[in-house]
């Protein structure tokens, strides 16, 4: 499952690395069909809850790939005729 998830990463990145980031991300927000519904793994395992200012800030320039659910993708569906 997490071999997925790392593909997002450059080749030059450590697979140990990469393989913590996915892990620590994934555990870091509730499961739908997790032990608790508004306390994460993370957080239940070892008491440490995200820190925003420390976790979750982006330097200015760095390269992100970004989700948006709903987006409308270019196919032949969306062309005009």
């Amino acid at each position: 499952m997490h071999k997925k998830w790392t593909r997002g990463y450059g080749h030059n990145t450590k697979y140990s690395l990469k393989v913590y980031n996915v892990v620590f991300w994934l555990n870091s927000f509730p499961h739908k069909d997790g032990v608790h519904a508004t306390i994460s793994p993370r957080t239940l395992i070892t008491g440490l809850a995200i820190d925003y200012h420390k976790h979750c800030k982006i330097g200015f320039g760095t390269y992100v790939q970004v989700h948006k659910e709903g987006a409308i993708h270019s196919d032949k569906g969306h062309q005009g005729r």
